[in-house]
């Protein structure tokens, strides 16, 4: 839907501007209303083809953006070619697609880095409400919890890094997390640091292989 919406806005102002330059010829209601349908037909097309309708913040991504990209410029494509089709001038055409395009392109970054960074935004706030904890090591159990607690909305949990007693492990990052190394940091001081609040463990094994560090 807002794809659409702002594919018509772009069609909308190309043809004010259109209009509106002294040099040029009148494109009038019944023709602009016919070139609006069309565009909104070939939208409807590229939209559901590329699929760029379902997931707003993840096609405003660098990697994802090209769909966004693509289903503008094939739906321009479509409409340069209609539009010669019937007859319409081959300056008004060229003139009317160019500007939709580029005009449709400028909102729709707007609109989604606008949006991306509003989502950030409450994002970050509800993680700031969320009860800070690390995981311990970063086996498959220990990234299958972290991701877990990432993924879920419910869960009252922010993971802020894993500490483990892999020495080779110490000072780097799993899903960009710092990880901390148990036998050297001080774990109480980062604890403190952090404000961290609990400390998960992913399974029994590793609970009994720690009582000593979690009844000190």
């Amino acid at each position: 839907f807002v794809d659409l919406v702002i594919g018509f806005l772009g069609l909308s102002f190309s043809v004010f501007i259109f209009n509106n330059s002294t040099d040029l010829a009148h494109l009038g209601f019944y023709k602009f209303l016919q070139v609006q349908i069309m565009y909104f037909i070939f939208n409807l097309f590229t939209f559901n083809l590329l699929k760029t309708y379902s997931n707003l913040t993840r096609h405003t991504t660098i990697k994802e953006m090209w769909r966004v990209f693509i289903s503008n410029f094939l739906s321009c494509i479509l409409l340069y070619t209609s539009l010669n089709i019937f007859g319409f001038s081959k300056v008004c055409t060229e003139f009317v697609v160019t500007y939709t395009l580029l005009i449709t392109l400028f909102i729709t970054l707007i609109v989604r880095f606008i949006v991306v960074y509003l989502y950030d935004i409450s994002k970050s706030l509800a993680n700031k409400k969320r009860e800070k904890t690390f995981v311990y090591e970063f086996g498959p159990h220990s990234l299958a919890l972290a991701g877990w607690i990432k993924r879920s909305e419910y869960l009252n949990m922010n993971v802020q890094g894993f500490i483990t007693r892999q020495k080779d492990a110490r000072k780097t990052r799993i899903m960009d997390k710092p990880v901390y190394y148990m036998p050297t940091d001080n774990i109480d001081a980062i604890l403190d640091k952090h404000n961290i609040s609990t400390i998960l463990f992913p399974d029994y094994m590793s609970v009994s292989k720690e009582k000593a560090f979690i009844s000190g």
